[in-house]
């Protein structure tokens, strides 16, 4: 019951790494790598911002 729970309450950080995801999908990449950069200073090794960052770079 508990994990069902958090899927609904998702945290501030999974609500901005979907955000910095449908930038990038909405093709705004100016808008997905600054969020993926805020991100990854909070949390260096966040994979979302590192994949986006990835994908971006192309």
């Amino acid at each position: 019951m508990l994990h069902q729970s958090k899927n609904l309450n998702p945290t501030p950080l999974e609500i901005r790494e979907k955000a910095c995801i449908s930038y990038n999908k909405l093709n705004q990449p100016k808008e997905s790598l600054e969020l993926a950069n805020e991100i990854l200073q909070e949390d260096e090794y966040n994979p979302m911002a590192s994949a986006v960052k990835v994908i971006l770079s192309r």
